[in-house]
């Protein structure tokens, strides 16, 4: 084979990039800032480098991709033919604004259980009072990352044998998690074999239940890291614009003096 010819074969071949790829049934819980919930099983594919991250739904092909190299992240949805994007820098100002709000109720309801309930909604967002204290616990073969004593971010048994950190990083950039826990997580070496893990995606709350199946380092197509040609641009989910009301015309209205009339006759009685 001519040099010319590996030459053409190697620019047609697709190209691909390095990376960890780990296959993971997942049970996921995810709550908005008014605690409404859905729940979601799948199973999952999870490719990620220092700075990429592609989560893969293997059943309806939904896929998370988040690029912190370009600050930013879509999610693709080929059945529904829709792609949301966002960038770092919007998700968090549109994010404080939401947690504003509520602190702002919270103000407004001292004292009471409505109060406790929006400091724990406030909480599971991060957003808390004054620095939390984040410690790492190890027992009986599990361990444990825990804020403020009680509330645990991840806890996890066993080992993958592939190292997990761009996959928490590159969720820290996007603000998955406190600066104090992601400081905690990036202690962690290999990727958790089985486990729990608690954080933020968009204006959601998710609690992530997950069992690894394969874990492996391998070449990845590098279009996996990018959005999707084809599809219909949306809003991200939960950050629409609200839709403008335009003010309703009123049916018909004729003039009746008929009334006028019997008002005349009631006061003339």
């Amino acid at each position: 084979m001519t040099p010319v010819l590996l030459l053409l074969l190697a620019l047609q071949a697709p190209a691909e990039t390095p990376a960890t790829v780990v296959e993971r049934d997942v049970r996921l819980v995810l709550i908005d800032p008014l605690d409404r919930r859905r729940e979601i099983h799948r199973r999952e594919r999870v490719a990620f480098t220092a700075d990429r991250l592609c989560v893969t739904d293997l059943t309806f092909g939904t896929r998370l991709i988040v690029r912190s190299d370009l600050r930013k992240a879509w999610v693709a949805d080929p059945l529904a033919g829709t792609l949301a994007e966002i960038g770092f820098e919007e998700l968090a100002r549109r994010r404080s604004e939401t947690l504003d709000g509520l602190e702002a109720a919270k103000a407004r309801v001292p004292g009471t259980p409505d109060e406790k309930a929006i400091v724990s909604v406030l909480e599971g967002f991060d957003r808390f009072p004054k620095q939390p204290g984040v410690e790492l616990r190890s027992e009986d073969g599990r361990r444990e990352v825990v804020v403020n004593g009680e509330i645990v971010k991840l806890s996890f048994q066993g080992e993958a044998g592939v190292p997990v950190g761009g996959y928490l990083e590159v969720l820290a950039r996007l603000g998955a998690f406190h600066p104090e826990v992601a400081g905690a997580l990036s202690s962690l070496k290999s990727f958790p074999a089985e486990g729990t893990l608690r954080y933020v995606l968009f204006l959601d709350r998710v609690v992530e239940r997950f069992t690894v199946r394969s874990a492996k380092a391998q070449a990845v197509p590098a279009a996996e890291f990018e959005p999707p040609a084809g599809l219909q641009r949306v809003p991200m989910p939960g950050f629409a614009p609200a839709a403008e009301r335009e003010p309703v015309k009123p049916g018909d209205v004729r003039k009746d003096f008929r009334e006028d009339d019997a008002d005349r006759k009631e006061r003339g009685k």
